[in-house]
């Protein structure tokens, strides 16, 4: 088993790297710059390979031999800030990267767990759920100048058939910048003014999305249509004016900017474009330095991505999150103001029985009316402070279900006694059909036998007046036990089933006085049943009666509600 799981494992990051290798020879062919194609292997290496995330970088032939990051995609979170890798053979050039391109083969990290090589990165890498790495040099005439590097979320991700297909990735990746050096080359000897602008001008404009060149002093040099459209102004009144006068926050772009050229590159850089006519866009800018010949810098390039709707999204959830603990805070609240509720309430009902009862002395009929209904009013409100408090626990998620092997049948008959002076006063006959083969659940007794209560009262209570006949059936279907509690009485209308569920809704004008009830038991059914992973319908016809079906796990394994076994269910 292990044998074939392996194998299927290698055989899919072999045809990953295999597809991420025909997509880069296709983004090769078409690339028109360095940048762009850099960008795009990133991204199609992330995308199509299925890998964490991957960065290219050139190494640098300063005195720090440094590598200088040019583009990234995937899971980054400001990690490549972090690295300050050289590629010279000091402590912080013995990691993948600087190993890379140090002796121009390809390099890896196979656990970042355990390698001693790589002990200065391991924190902000797991941090980011990087596990393992390998890096492929960029060589030219036997020189090493850059590299790629690749971050999998599983150790020993790279093996053999699929290292050699991503060291020919890198192959095809090194030609293209070779040719595209090149390319760029024969432009500046044949018209090096015209060659610079051309570039940057087709560079700019392939993207939908908003780019800008800018000079080392903060003046907007390009930019392309779709900056345009996003500041509502034209390209020729743009060209010259201050950058950052486009933000709602100049400040903050200014600051962005002078980053960009003190590192080089800056990744998913918070701003908001504003528009002439007063509208917001919220964008993410990606830009890096460009330079001359003699490494000098000349500009920035700079590329926007709009984010407003994702950031309405994220809005929403925080929003959603916030009602979701108003929410519970205020079932928390009910909980706290029934407990107090109910103690000086069960005083009332209690001295009104006695009183009912004469215990303390005789009353006469206008007394005794008044006291029964003292006695009724109380017990219907403990009954609503009980179902509030119910219902406020478990949408609390303070309802700890506690499992145990429970009789099917025992449980029913338990709560058909309880029914039995009611369902005699109504003139209503209860039966049940049980399946042998559902004779036994792990299930919350106490909370099943509330359920069945729920069910048969309201069966009972809105029977016909010549009464009428309620059956109770249990099913075995699958791992599921299907109760059943099929009445004979008036119905419900089809456009009021909807109602059912819901906490405090009234089917019809002045039913809850003409049958009591609180207006919450089936809300607390539907809730208790879900909570054992279970589910509640109804299928009605109004004049002729109701059956109410819920399911239930006949085991508890894998049950995702808040529970505890209290009992050896072997």
């Amino acid at each position: 088993m292990n044998k074939t799981r392996h194998a299927k494992d290698a055989l899919r990051r072999t045809n990953r790297a295999l597809k991420a290798l025909s997509n880069c020879e296709q983004a090769v062919m078409h690339a028109e710059n360095e940048f762009q194609m850099l960008q795009e292997i990133c991204r199609i290496i992330v995308d199509v390979g299925g890998y964490r995330m991957a960065w290219a970088g050139i190494a640098e032939e300063d005195e720090n031999k440094t590598v200088r990051p040019i583009t990234f995609a995937g899971v980054e979170d400001g990690y490549i800030e972090t690295l300050k890798i050289t590629w010279a053979d000091t402590e912080r050039g013995q990691g993948p990267t600087g190993t890379a391109i140090r002796t121009g083969k390809p390099s890896f990290c196979r656990n970042m767990l355990t390698d001693p090589n790589f002990t200065q990165w391991r924190s902000e890498a797991l941090k980011r759920g990087y596990r393992s790495s390998a890096v492929f040099p960029f060589i030219n005439d036997g020189k090493s100048f850059g590299a790629v590097s690749i971050y999998a979320t599983e150790s020993d991700a790279f093996d053999e058939e699929e290292t050699k297909l991503l060291t020919a990735l890198a192959d095809e990746l090194t030609f293209g910048i070779v040719v595209l050096k090149e390319r760029e080359e024969r432009r500046r000897a044949q018209e090096k003014i015209y060659a610079s602008a051309s570039y940057a001008r087709n560079l700019i404009e392939v993207s939908l999305d908003p780019l800008v060149t800018i000079s080392p002093d903060g003046k907007i040099t390009d930019v392309n249509i779709a900056t345009e459209q996003v500041t509502g102004f034209s390209r020729e009144k743009l060209i010259g004016k201050d950058f950052s006068n486009y933000f709602t926050e100049p400040d903050k772009a200014r600051a962005g900017y002078k980053k960009v050229l003190e590192k080089g590159l800056v990744r998913d850089y918070p701003l908001a474009i504003r528009h002439k006519s007063g509208k917001v866009t919220d964008v993410l800018y990606n830009a890096s330095v460009y330079k001359n010949e003699a490494g000098e810098v000349q500009g920035v390039f700079a590329a926007a991505r709009d984010i407003t709707e994702r950031k309405k999204t994220e809005e929403l959830q925080h929003e959603n999150i916030r009602l979701e603990a108003a929410n519970k805070a205020k079932s928390e609240f009910l909980a706290s103001m029934s407990h107090e509720l109910r103690t000086p309430l069960n005083a009332i009902i209690g001295f009104s029985d006695i009183m009912r009862l004469k215990i303390g002395g005789n009353l006469n009929e206008e007394q005794q009316h008044f006291v029964e209904n003292i006695s009724l009013s109380g017990k219907f409100l403990l009954a609503l402070i009980n179902d509030i408090l119910d219902l406020s626990k478990i949408e609390a998620g303070k309802i700890e279900l506690e499992l145990e092997k429970m009789s099917v049948p025992e449980t029913i008959k338990e709560t058909f006694t309880l029914m039995k002076e009611k369902a005699i006063k109504h003139n209503v006959e209860l039966k049940t059909e049980f399946d042998p083969e559902a004779e036994f659940i792990e299930a919350d007794k106490q909370r099943v036998k509330q359920v069945l209560f729920n069910l048969f009262n309201n069966a009972v209570k809105f029977s016909k007046p010549e009464g009428g006949t309620v059956t109770m059936t249990t099913k075995k279907e699958g791992d599921m036990a299907k109760f059943s509690v099929i009445d004979t009485g008036i119905g419900i209308r089809e456009e009021n089933v909807g109602k059912l569920f819901k906490k405090f809704e009234q089917l019809e004008p002045g039913i809850n006085k003409k049958y009591g009830g609180t207006g919450l038991g089936l809300a607390i059914t539907k809730q208790l049943v879900e909570l054992h992973g279970g589910k509640i319908w109804v299928e009605s016809k109004f004049g002729e009666g109701s059956t109410f079906t819920f399911i239930l796990p006949v085991k508890a394994e894998g049950r995702k509600s808040s529970a505890r076994l209290i009992k050896n269910l072997s």
